[in-house]
């Protein structure tokens, strides 16, 4: 069973991996461990951006296929995907860091502005926005963005902050790449920007101390 989609935005620990009782080989990071069910055991392999759970059969030492079957299964192997996936979650929690920019983002602001991610909508679970300190403004909205509403020919989507940036700055800025015009928002005051590993962190947060600057101001100014 593959797991690698639970990789995405995260880098292996090689140290904790090996702390975990992972064994490196070939390239691969192997490890075997026992089910509560005796007559099986997991095997967990991981090699640069795969994850795979497989059951080893005690008796024979060969893999058990119903395990792997897309359906059809028993109620005992459901109780044993069950134990595994949460080994999987366990291992991934314990031996996998995050590289996602999005989780920089908003670790920047928590530390730096007291501001914690608010999600004031329901039907959109993964859009959150920062509200400033005592003007209790916006100066940041965090979202899951498919690709084509940006006008990107690309499947899936992207994590995509709207910050608040001086009107010239923004026309400067844009490049269709990295920095869009704002998505849903006023777009002569507002800047989308897309959180890939290509945007540069360190100007990211100078936008977002300059959004956080331009929500504390008072109207008219």
């Amino acid at each position: 069973m593959d797991y690698s989609e639970l990789l995405v935005s995260l880098k292996e620990d090689e140290q904790q991996l090996l702390s975990f009782g992972f064994i490196h080989k070939d390239n691969n990071f192997l490890l075997k461990r026992q089910s509560q069910n005796k007559d099986f055991s997991f095997l967990i392999t991981y090699k640069p951006t795969l994850l795979t759970l497989d059951l080893i059969d005690n008796n024979t030492q060969e893999l058990y296929p119903p395990f792997s079957l897309p359906a059809g299964h028993s109620d005992f192997i459901e109780k044993l995907r069950d134990e595994g996936e949460e080994l999987i979650k366990l291992i991934v929690s314990s031996c996998f860091k995050s590289t996602s920019i999005r989780d920089k983002v908003v670790t920047y602001i928590k530390e730096k502005y007291q501001a914690d991610p608010i999600y004031p909508w329901k039907d959109y679970p993964t859009y959150c926005t920062f509200k400033s300190g005592e003007k209790e403004k916006w100066f940041g909205l965090l979202m899951k963005v498919p690709y084509p509403r940006l006008g990107v020919n690309l499947k899936g989507e992207a994590d995509v902050l709207n910050l608040k940036v001086a009107p010239e700055e923004i026309l400067s800025l844009i490049d269709k790449k990295i920095y869009f015009p704002a998505y849903h928002m006023d777009k002569k005051h507002w800047l989308s920007i897309v959180l890939t590993t290509e945007a540069p962190f360190k100007d990211v947060c100078h936008l977002i101390d300059e959004s956080y600057l331009f929500s504390q101001q008072k109207k008219g100014k």
